[in-house]
C-alpha cells in the first residue's frame, strides 16, 4: 500500500531546508525530523459499521545537532520564520552543549 506524501510536509519543505542551512552554520551536523500523522478509525460489529476520524494526530519537528562529539535535540510543533526559529534553536542547543 502506498500512502501519498503529506501535502503539509511538501509545502513546508523549503522552510525546513532553509532552517537546516542556517543551523549548519553553527553546528557540525544538523537533521530535522518532521511528522504529520492523521488517520481513520473503522469499527465493525454484527449490527453496524462506522468510519470516522482517528482522534490522535501528530504534527511536529525534532532538530538533532552534533557538535564536538555530542548530540542534542530540540523539539517544537509551531513552524515560524526560519531565521527566527534558527536563532531560538541555536540558543537552546548551545546551552545544552555547555551543560
Amino acid at each position: 500500500m502506498q500512502v501519498p506524501m503529506s501535502s503539509y510536509l511538501v509545502e513546508i519543505k523549503p522552510q525546513i531546508q532553509e532552517l537546516i542551512r542556517l543551523l549548519e552554520r553553527e553546528f557540525d551536523y544538523v537533521s530535522v525530523l518532521c511528522t504529520d500523522v492523521k488517520g481513520t478509525t473503522y469499527r465493525v460489529s454484527m449490527h453496524q459499521t462506522t468510519v470516522g476520524d482517528y482522534h490522535f494526530c501528530e504534527r511536529g519537528f525534532v532538530v538533532r545537532a552534533w557538535q564536538d562529539g555530542s548530540y542534542t535535540e530540540y523539539s517544537f510543533n509551531n513552524l515560524t520564520d526560519a531565521a527566527d526559529l534558527a536563532e531560538e534553536i541555536t540558543s537552546a542547543l548551545k546551552s545544552d552543549f555547555r551543560h
